[in-house]
């Protein structure tokens, strides 16, 4: 016969080395009290009730029940996926619940358990005798029932309802399965409340204060508490958000998140899982999401200069978008793409910079790349490539450099002497890059870049005659 069953057929006590004093230095009140009572039954049953009566307060379950064996510290018959796998949080309640004045009554199984407390003595070579109060457990055998009854007589505070995810009493936007532990599933919450809090494994454990507002609470079954019931980390709860997030695949909630990423709300800390979406099958859903949100045009932005750079071989019918490297790393995993992609895909189809200029305009585009070339070659070799660019896409200028591109309008390369002029007056930003613009140092150096295109046109035409219809 085992000693479960010789004790659940006995009657008697446990003595425990719980001392008032232990109680006392631990500074429980009534929430944690009430918290780990009622934890102790969802991890048995997977719900809780809670209720008010004459006597107290009632928390009963229809759980398994345990052995008042297991009120001993270090002892528990709680797997490593149940929230009080420490083996304390309900021996540590009960003992805060005497200390405070109240009684506690337990109902389990076939056993009825009655926590009181014993003064005990103990000679002290140096201090004599000392007196320690210390918390013993009284059982005895009842009819067997069905889960625990648990109640704290004398109890009158607030039954902290609105501090647990059970019974649905929260709204649940959404819930996923982000855990399978010793083949039993486990949820998470997306949840709708007033004030946004953080549950752990359905228990409240802090008010979401941040200097970014989140959309909504959050329970998370995979972050891990401390035995004091503390979180080691933030990246431990932004990782577990993202990760519930990679589950949605509902397009109005994931454009509430693109919301709260483009306001800076908390949801842009999170890490979303290219690995959950992939295997949630949401992939699709965040990429639709993500196109409906920003335009079927967008892509992600890496770099300004990039990014930019797309934007202006597209003709800016493309977007970038900036999003958090958690967010965008993962939306890039599953094919939205970045600027180098884009930039890429574009310079791969059609010429770089390719735009409808006239023959005139191309004429003196050409001269100015053969131009350009000899300058790259010889004298500054930091020059990468010369294009142009739309009128509507350099509103503000004539002339830009972006990645040590050079880009001129459109309407400029009408007459050779003024993209001549333009051409330069980038070069010099290239060659010169620590020098700023509208400056004396600046405008010197222009002079010595003009005349180095001087001389190095007067070079070329010795060798080769420009077009005749060059427009100077």
């Amino acid at each position: 016969m085992s000693s479960n069953l010789i004790l659940r057929e006995s009657t008697g006590e446990i003595p425990t080395n719980y001392t008032r004093k232990y109680a006392e230095t631990r500074g429980w009140g009534d929430w944690e009290i009430v918290r780990e009572v009622v934890q102790n039954s969802l991890d048995a049953a997977g719900s809780a009730h809670i209720e008010k009566t004459p006597d107290g307060l009632v928390i009963t379950d229809k759980g398994h029940g345990f052995n008042a064996l297991n009120l001993l510290m270090g002892t528990t018959t709680k797997s490593k996926c149940e929230r009080g796998r420490f083996g304390e949080g309900l021996k540590i309640a009960i003992l805060a619940a005497m200390n405070a004045g109240y009684t506690v009554d337990i109902l389990t199984d076939s056993m009825h358990i009655i926590p009181q407390w014993r003064t005990i003595e103990i000679d002290d070579p140096t201090q004599g005798k000392l007196k320690a109060e210390i918390m013993i457990f009284k059982y005895d055998q009842v009819p067997p029932m069905s889960g625990t009854k648990v109640t704290i007589k004398g109890y009158t505070a607030d039954t902290y309802h609105e501090r647990f995810n059970i019974e649905t009493n929260k709204k649940i936007v959404f819930k996923a399965k982000t855990a399978v532990c010793e083949g039993k599933e486990y949820y998470s919450y997306i949840i709708d409340e007033a004030i946004k809090c953080l549950y752990v494994r359905n228990i409240y454990v802090q008010e979401m204060v941040n200097r970014k507002q989140p959309l909504y609470s959050y329970d998370l079954f995979n972050v891990q508490l401390s035995t004091d019931r503390n979180i080691p980390s933030n990246w431990d709860i932004k990782s577990e958000i993202g990760k519930i997030w990679s589950y949605v695949s509902d397009q109005k909630l994931i454009d509430q998140f693109f919301k709260s990423v483009d306001s800076e709300g908390y949801e842009s800390e999170s890490h979303l899982s290219s690995d959950i979406m992939h295997a949630a099958h949401t992939e699709n859903a965040w990429k639709t999401g993500f196109k409906s949100h920003y335009g079927g045009n967008a892509f992600l932005k890496t770099k300004d200069e990039r990014t930019r750079l797309a934007e202006y071989h597209s003709h800016f019918l493309k977007k970038g978008v900036q999003l958090p490297d958690g967010i965008r790393s993962t939306l890039n995993m599953i094919g939205i793409p970045d600027d180098n992609e884009v930039l890429k895909l574009i310079t791969s189809r059609l010429p770089m910079g390719a735009i409808s200029l006239t023959p005139q305009q191309m004429d003196n585009m050409e001269y100015i790349r053969r131009i350009h070339y000899i300058l790259k070659e010889k004298y500054y070799p930091g020059l990468n490539w010369v294009f142009a660019a739309t009128k509507e896409s350099m509103l503000d200028s004539t002339g830009k450099v972006i990645d040590k591109h050079i880009y001129l309008r459109e309407d400029v390369m009408e007459h050779l002497v003024s993209a001549l002029d333009t051409f330069g007056h980038e070069v010099t930003h290239i060659a010169f890059p620590e020098l700023d613009d509208n400056t004396s140092d600046f405008y010197s150096k222009i002079g010595l870049v003009m005349a180095t295109i001087t001389f190095v046109i007067v070079e070329d035409m010795k060798k080769n005659k420009p077009p005749p219809n060059l427009m100077w």
